[in-house]
């Protein structure tokens, strides 16, 4: 939690900080869902290779999946992790 986007303002109250957890549970959920896409692929690639002798799904689909997974977590980071624009006009009153 230490590097996450705004994580003070997350952290502040202890609805933040329920929720914080509920969309950083989401971003792990994401991520173990495009890594076993990845070893699925791989696997997939060794069973064809083994009984076909060639290779039907290329490294290309390992390296796609990696790119899809690593885009995931950084738009996913920047999107659900930032400040509400209500919060910043609710500070400014303040």
């Amino acid at each position: 939690m230490v590097s996450m986007p705004n994580r003070d303002y997350w952290l502040e109250t202890d609805e933040r900080r329920e929720e914080f957890v509920r969309r950083t549970n989401t971003m792990l959920f994401g991520v173990a869902f495009f890594t076993n896409l990845m070893w699925s692929a791989i696997y997939h690639s060794i069973i064809q290779s083994s009984i076909e002798t060639r290779l039907h799904l290329g490294m290309w689909a390992v390296w796609a999946t990696v790119g899809v997974m690593m885009v995931f977590t950084f738009v996913y980071l920047f999107i659900a992790f930032r400040k509400p624009k209500d919060s910043a006009t609710a500070t400014e009153e303040e």
